[in-house]
């Protein structure tokens, strides 16, 4: 899918709080920014209690994240956290945006201009095939994210991508996540074994919601 180079609009800066009473930002030197808990959440809580949980739509290459209190972030963090965090499509492809056209091209030369709708503040969490966190739909609109255990205040706050993704996504031919159980890779639900699929079926916010 392309999208043409230049859009009708400047570009908008999207609000990202970079700290809140559930969460803050960190940088890891191998994983890159991700979210960190900031209390001790019960397994079955709701994970951010006290912060907003929503989908900004219209996003476009040239958009940038402001990073909201990132000085207060960088210092309980103990990493650099930036002022901003420019929208590229690299990033929106590793960060669960979501495609849609947003004008099409007469010309037929090209897709037409994509517009991203991206979750907030999902959207920075990392993948583990041991995730903490899970969700009970693949709409950030309608389900909410609990605690899939105990998290401890400082751990890091991850998603099972393949619980999000069928056979498209932000895929990873080798997968950081360093847990036990670790599969290797992240290629979304399509193409795990048939024992994976058994064992992870259950988890799927996604087919839960299709089929409620």
């Amino acid at each position: 899918m392309t999208s043409t180079p230049e859009a009708d609009r400047p570009p908008q800066a999207i609000y990202y709080p970079a700290i809140t009473s559930d969460y803050t930002l960190k940088d890891d030197a191998e994983t890159g920014l991700g979210l960190y808990a900031r209390r001790n959440i019960k397994k079955g809580e709701l994970i951010f209690e006290d912060s907003i949980e929503f989908m900004f739509s219209d996003v476009i290459e040239g958009d940038y994240l402001l990073l909201q209190d990132h000085r207060y972030a960088s210092k309980k963090s103990g990493t650099k956290i930036p002022a901003t965090l420019p929208v590229t499509r690299k990033m929106l492809l590793l960060t669960h945006g979501v495609p849609g056209l947003m004008k099409a091209d007469p010309t037929g030369e090209t897709a037409g201009t994509i517009s991203w709708r991206l979750e907030m503040p999902c959207m920075l969490a990392n993948h583990s095939c041991n995730p903490s966190v899970i969700d009970n739909s693949h709409d950030v609109c309608k389900g909410e994210a609990f605690a899939a255990r105990d998290i401890k205040k400082g751990e890091e706050l991850t998603y099972n991508y393949v619980l999000q993704y069928y056979d498209r996504g932000p895929f990873f031919e080798k997968c950081l996540c360093g847990s036990s159980d670790c599969l290797g890779q992240m290629m979304g639900f399509k193409a795990l074994s048939d024992e994976n699929k058994a064992k992870y079926l259950p988890m799927v916010g996604w087919l839960r919601a299709s089929t409620s």
